[in-house]
């Protein structure tokens, strides 16, 4: 098998896509950062978001019974996170 054939640009970006869906699916349902990551012990959300090299992560209302008050709870409490925490707003734009 030739280098160009293990290597496959398609291949990868497809399992890429794979990857972020079943990570994103985890999150969606996750209450906030302290979270445990099933598949790394003793790891949080915040602690994979760092290895990953997120820059920041945004909070934002993905639940309907999350309010404002509750984020802005999260943000404070993830103020030492080993990566950044931001509370998202409506129309806020966030340079990535």
């Amino acid at each position: 098998m030739r280098v160009a054939e293990v290597l496959d640009h398609a291949w990868f970006c497809e399992a890429g896509e794979a990857e972020v869906a079943a990570l994103a699916a985890v999150v969606a349902d996750v209450p906030d950062l302290s979270a445990v990551v099933p598949t790394c012990p003793g790891w949080t959300l915040a602690d994979l978001a760092a290895h990953a090299g997120a820059r920041r992560v945004a909070l934002f209302h993905h639940r309907p019974d999350r309010t404002d008050d509750a984020l802005d709870e999260l943000a404070h409490r993830f103020a030492a996170a080993p990566v950044p925490v931001v509370v998202a707003a409506e129309e806020q734009i966030l340079d990535v």
